[in-house]
């Protein structure tokens, strides 16, 4: 039985391995983790946080089942609101979101109280665009946690969908403030200083992240959109170049420039 005061060190190791790309070893440590049967603290959810996060690397996802099966074998044992948990965050980041949801909407049913379940899929129905289903959630899970920065840090990303800019900054500046150093926070609210037109903020902001995290997509892609809307092409076309040779089949990505790099796309996109 793992102890709750080893959880972080496992969680933490489990990512290493993962990010090191040695399969057998993290998969072995995420074993020991799936034996813990007490409940997460909230610091050790934000790391589960990042074990999900491993499985958008198209090399992870090709893993997946091994450690959805994992899951599986311990919740025929014993069902554990932990088991459920990992497992929403998995599937979540596989990019199957009608597979995620119906997951979800089950285990939702079974743990109403626990905001963790709402609060994914809040985020999943965001990307889906459904916008008001979505902020509908969201507002139940900050109900139950007004100070929780997670929660706080992911309505502001619905609140930025939905246009409600300043609403959306007010909620991700007390998320930077208690995690200031969280490259993830700091990109957010870059990308809804830009919203809001504040490019020399949110140039600040995605500079220190990228100058942390020089190879990150996203980071990358969000300092491309602030460059693209100051009129710094070049710029802008030099980091999504990285981007798309990165993941070259991410439309995502494709669609901030052609594959044949035109750069005057950038200018309207």
């Amino acid at each position: 039985m793992v102890e709750q005061t080893q959880n972080l060190k496992l969680i933490k190791e489990i990512v290493k391995l993962a990010k090191e790309e040695n399969i057998d070893k993290t998969l072995v440590q995420f074993k020991k983790l799936l034996k813990f049967r007490g409940k997460f603290s909230k610091e050790e959810i934000r790391e589960v946080y990042k074990i999900g996060e491993l499985f958008k690397d198209e090399k992870m996802k090709l893993h997946s089942k091994k450690f959805l099966s994992e899951i599986d074998k311990e919740i025929k044992k014993k069902e554990y609101e932990n088991l459920y948990f990992i497992k929403s965050e998995i599937l979540c980041n596989l990019g199957d979101d009608k597979k995620a949801l119906e997951f979800l909407n089950k285990t939702i049913k079974k743990y109403p109280e626990n905001p963790e379940f709402l609060n994914t899929r809040a985020q999943i129905l965001r990307l889906e665009g459904k916008l008001d289903e979505a902020l509908e959630d969201i507002n139940k899970v900050v109900e139950k946690d007004s100070k929780n920065p997670v929660f706080l840090g992911d309505r502001a990303l619905i609140l930025q969908d939905l246009g409600k800019l300043d609403e959306a900054l007010e909620h991700i500046n007390k998320v930077v403030e208690k995690y200031p150093e969280d490259f993830v926070y700091l990109n957010n609210r870059a990308s809804i200083f830009r919203d809001l037109g504040r490019y020399d903020e949110a140039l600040e902001d995605i500079n220190k992240v990228v100058e942390k995290d020089p190879k990150n997509p996203a980071y990358l892609n969000t300092q491309a959109l602030i460059f693209k809307d100051l009129g710094r092409y070049d710029e802008a076309l030099e980091n999504i170049n990285k981007v798309v040779e990165k993941y070259p089949e991410d439309f995502v990505y494709l669609n901030k420039v052609p594959r044949h790099r035109v750069t005057g796309y950038l200018k309207i996109s």
